[in-house]
């Protein structure tokens, strides 16, 4: 060990000062869930176990699970905080690519939820949940598919989930396809909620998806309190940029198998 002259007492001190100052950040109701039928579930809290990602807020999960590889350079963010008027409250899956590596067809479903979410306004506010979600096949068989949807859960007074329809794309055929999509549904929020979202995809042996989303809640016309724009650039924005470079890290990964 390095002679650390007069200064050697003090170190362990400041050493020990410096770790009492750090912020813990972990946030144990931000949870990212990998299911699949015959496995069991694979469950990564913000910051926690398989959580690749040390900021607060943001989950980042790369590996395989199941009969899948889960490549993303970004997996789930939450801005769980007390939103002022006019600001969103969301959940956003980005750059999530999915490659299914058995010989049969698989379905994988990954699940993004927060809870403690609050918005001005009062208990009994109308609200709005909007679902936004993009994406492309690659490498796929005409029939795979993949769904996307939005929830938004009251625990006061009477624990209602509300849900947007699900938005659910096949793939036609050809080299690769497009997707995406809005929908959006009105509730009735207690004194907070829980936002969640939840992706499916039904691949084929060696199908691939990339995809973006995000599950937003913003006021309702005429309540009183200030929308913001639709959440579809988000998620189709981040796909713009998302897909030439998980298709080149999912080929990369095939050539050294």
């Amino acid at each position: 060990m390095r002679h650390l002259g007069r200064w050697g007492p003090v170190v362990p001190v400041l050493m020990a000062l410096a770790s009492l100052a750090a912020p813990v950040s972990a946030r144990a109701d931000f949870i990212l869930t990998l299911q699949e039928s015959g496995y069991a579930p694979l469950v990564v809290p913000d910051n926690g176990s398989g959580d690749q990602n040390s900021d607060t807020g943001t989950i980042t999960f790369r590996g395989t699970y199941g009969d899948f590889t889960v490549q993303t350079s970004l997996t789930g963010i939450s801005n769980q905080t007390n939103p002022g008027a006019g600001t969103q409250a969301n959940l956003q899956i980005t750059d999530l690519a999915i490659r299914n590596d058995s010989a049969g067809v698989k379905s994988l479903t990954v699940l993004l939820s927060d809870t403690g979410f609050t918005f001005p306004g009062g208990t009994g506010s109308s609200m709005t949940l909007r679902s936004s979600i993009g994406g492309t096949f690659l490498g796929a068989t005409v029939g795979d598919t993949f769904t996307f949807n939005s929830y938004a859960t009251t625990p006061e007074p009477n624990g209602t989930t509300y849900s947007t329809s699900p938005q659910t794309f096949s793939f036609p055929g050809g080299v690769q396809s497009d997707f995406h999509n809005d929908a959006s549904t009105d509730f009735t929020r207690g004194a907070s909620y829980t936002l969640g979202n939840s992706s499916t995809f039904s691949l084929s042996a060696g199908g691939q998806l990339n995809t973006s989303g995000t599950t937003a809640v913003v006021g309702a016309s005429g309540s009183g309190i200030a929308s913001v724009p639709e959440p579809a650039s988000l998620a189709l924005g981040a796909v713009g940029f998302l897909m030439a470079g998980a298709w080149t890290r999912f080929r990369g990964a095939r050539k050294k198998v």
